[in-house]
C-alpha cells in the first residue's frame, strides 16, 4: 500500500509546530514557586530515613539531610 503525504500540510504542521515551540520558549520563566525547592525520597520502610534536599534558588546553595521519625539533620532545619 502506497501512502501519499500532502506536502502542503506538511508544511503547514511544521510552521505551526517551530511556532508554538518558540512561543513556549519566549515564556516568562521567572521561577513564581519561591525562593526555596525542596525534593524529599522516602526510605523503603518506615524504620529507614528518607533523604531530602533543599535548595536556594537564587544562590544554587544546596542542603542535603537524612531524614528520621525525629528530624535531626545536619543544618537541613537552621536557619537560612
Amino acid at each position: 500500500m502506497k501512502t501519499q503525504i500532502d506536502i502542503k500540510s506538511a508544511a503547514i504542521g511544521l510552521i505551526v509546530g517551530i511556532a508554538a515551540v518558540l512561543a513556549i520558549g519566549a515564556a516568562d520563566s521567572t521561577n513564581s514557586d519561591g525562593r526555596y525547592q525542596v525534593s524529599v525520597a522516602p526510605g523503603s520502610n518506615p524504620s529507614q530515613a528518607g533523604f531530602a534536599i533543599m535548595v536556594d534558588t537564587q544562590t544554587g546553595k544546596a542542603w542535603g539531610a537524612n531524614i528520621q521519625s525525629d528530624f535531626h539533620g545536619g543544618g537541613f532545619w537552621d536557619t537560612k
